[in-house]
């Protein structure tokens, strides 16, 4: 018998005693026993009620189980994956750090050669040249 049923059926037996109790006058046998008949109904009732709400209960705790170990899964992948932007953002950071210094560094190179080879044939020293020589030196 599934639980729709059975919550009907207990309903409808406990509408009957109900009448049949009223049909009775205090006091009596008939009273008694229908009273006793009621409460038995009335206390399987709450016992019923109590089962269905015992497994609900035990649903929702399965099911926030099942939610916590799926945001569980997903905060692992959440770090996976901030871990690997992480390493992409160093080593973007690394190269663009080799950038600023290699950069200036051959462009130097390349203006003082090209200031020594002018600077070879005369006597003729330029002030560019002369700033260069200026910024390569160690400062503190």
């Amino acid at each position: 018998m599934n639980k729709r049923t059975l919550e009907e059926g207990l309903d409808k037996e406990l509408k009957k005693k109900l009448e049949e109790l009223n049909k009775n006058e205090i006091g009596t046998e008939a009273y008694t026993k229908a009273a006793d008949a009621f409460c038995k109904l009335h206390q399987r009732k709450i016992e019923e009620t109590k089962t269905g709400l015992e497994v609900n209960k035990m649903a929702l705790t399965i099911a926030q189980a099942e939610l916590d170990a799926e945001k569980a899964k997903l905060e692992m992948a959440a770090t996976k994956d901030g871990a690997r932007q992480a390493k992409k953002d160093r080593w973007i950071k690394i190269g663009l750090g080799v950038l600023e210094i290699g950069v200036p560094a051959a462009l130097y190179a390349v203006f003082m050669n090209k200031g020594f080879k002018f600077e070879e044939t005369g006597t003729y020293t330029s002030a560019t040249l002369k700033n260069m020589f200026g910024r390569l030196k160690a400062n503190k």
